[in-house]
């Protein structure tokens, strides 16, 4: 069990100190959307990399105004690695998510992806706070 943990720690410090230097480094590229500088519309992912830079300055309501659906995915996701990370300490055993619930996240980022660009749900589109 001790040697789990100590797995849990090493993974979890590898992996924050990756999304600090991804952030970072797509910060210094001025990164912009391939997305929407090709075809001109927003992309499910649109405003995410500000949004979690946002969400880990504690700036919630600005992260979440950036990228609503990836906020609120993120927010799962986090509590989900917790429980992944319980499982594993206790049991030993990884447990991923089923093909049938990536299938519907993958539709639900569709459906929201066609909804950001439609006039009536401009709010849905990543928006700076004054």
């Amino acid at each position: 069990m001790k040697k789990r943990i100590i797995n849990v720690l090493v993974v979890l410090l590898s992996s924050f100190v990756v999304l600090i230097l991804l952030l970072k480094v797509l910060d210094l590229l001025n990164f912009k959307c391939l997305f929407k500088h090709l075809f001109g519309v927003y992309c499910a992912g649109c405003g995410t990399t500000r949004m979690i830079e946002s969400f880990l300055s504690f700036q919630f309501y600005q992260s979440f105004r950036y990228n609503p659906l990836m906020f609120i995915l993120f927010v799962f996701f986090i509590v989900y690695v917790l429980y992944l990370i319980i499982v594993y300490i206790i049991s030993g055993k990884f447990k991923l998510l089923s093909f049938k619930v990536i299938i519907i996240i993958i539709i639900i980022l569709f459906i929201y992806m066609i909804l950001r660009n439609i006039p009536y749900f401009e709010f849905l589109r990543p928006t700076v706070l004054s």
